[in-house]
């Protein structure tokens, strides 16, 4: 799925990276991330997940909210409170692994309900079969 550059975060990983003066492979390295993937986030051909957005506003001192378009424009604005935010990063992490959580529990029932409902389609095929051999 291409955002082609449009979307906002995109449009702060490519601001971060140049107002920074970061190489791609500097902020992979940051990230934890690989440089194609980094690439990509600049470029806007992917979004990045919420666990990289927390690790750069972590290690540059921003507000997660920046990389979203909420807030100060200003990159160079040093927070007020450091620790405000790492609390703030934290309640996002949690709400992030609660929702990995809630969608892997969804994907297992989506592929239970596919299994379930491909059994129901054999039965009704068998029993179709049966029903025209008659």
């Amino acid at each position: 799925m291409s955002y082609e550059g449009s979307h906002i975060t995109c449009i702060r990983i490519k601001e971060l990276i140049e107002r920074k003066k970061l190489s791609s492979e500097k902020l992979a390295n940051i990230a934890g991330v690989s440089v194609p993937s980094i690439n990509n986030y600049r470029w806007g051909k992917r979004i990045p997940r919420a666990d990289l957005i927390l690790r750069l506003s972590e290690h540059f001192n921003l507000s997660p909210n920046w990389f979203f378009g909420v807030g100060s424009d200003d990159l160079d604005v040093v927070r007020e409170d450091p620790e405000m935010y790492k609390n703030e990063n934290r309640e996002l992490r949690a709400e992030n692994t609660f929702l990995k959580k809630q969608n892997d529990m969804s994907d297992r029932m989506t592929k239970e309900l596919i299994t379930e409902i491909q059994d129901l389609e054999d039965k009704l095929r068998r029993l179709t079969k049966k029903l025209e051999e008659k």
